[in-house]
């Protein structure tokens, strides 16, 4: 009876250890092969609360979407492929009104280098390389503001990305397809452009 027991534990630990290990490995992929079918409303909620943290007053203020499908998904199929960048904005540091707070030193040590005061914060979504190839990769990073974006808009745009495609489709975008989709503020309204090269390109109003 002892020997029976010492053979069934001989086998039943290994083997318990391996169903979970191949249980947590299929687990991984699964949610791994799901982050590619994020629409972009999930990773403008995910930018939005990690510019929050860099300041608070950071407002949306460029969406950049490649190869987007109608159902507002950034398209991933090759290592290395970008899908989103989304830049947020803030004006108390645009205009100078807000300062990191000073860092205490060590009597003697050398000073810290200085980093610049970025005014803009951008967020990138694409798929990873190599040994990452089957991930979603994120950065996020305090950047120079691009070029004549002086002001923001407090709201967010009205239309979502679907909609923007649906439009588009409705003047002639071939369904499948896969775009090129940005917004970006222009005074105080957002304003679309939807291109799918070598067929369609148009600016379409934020007025859903």
């Amino acid at each position: 009876m002892t020997k029976n027991r010492e053979r069934l534990n001989t086998y039943l630990i290994p083997g318990a250890f391996l169903v979970l290990f191949v249980g947590g490995l299929g687990g991984w992929f699964w949610w791994s092969s799901r982050q590619f079918e994020h629409p972009a409303d999930h990773w403008i909620a995910k930018a939005n609360g990690k510019a929050r943290t860099w300041a608070d007053d950071a407002e949306l203020s460029v969406i950049e979407g490649y190869y987007v499908r109608p159902d507002g998904v950034a398209d991933l199929p090759n290592p290395g492929d970008s899908g989103w960048r989304l830049v947020f904005r803030s004006e108390a540091l645009a205009s100078g009104e807000s300062s990191p707070p000073a860092e205490s030193t060590i009597p003697g040590a050398p000073p810290s280098p200085s980093t610049p005061k970025y005014a803009c914060f951008a967020y990138t979504v694409g798929r990873g390389s190599a040994r990452s190839r089957n991930l979603v990769r994120t950065n996020s990073a305090p950047v120079r503001c691009p070029e004549g974006l002086k002001q923001q808009s407090s709201e967010p745009p009205r239309c979502s990305v679907e909609e923007v495609w649906r439009r588009a489709e409705q003047r002639g975008a071939p369904n499948p397809g896969l775009a090129t989709v940005a917004a970006s503020v222009q005074g105080d309204e957002w304003r679309w452009s939807f291109r799918i090269p070598d067929h369609v390109e148009f600016e379409i109003l934020d007025d859903c």
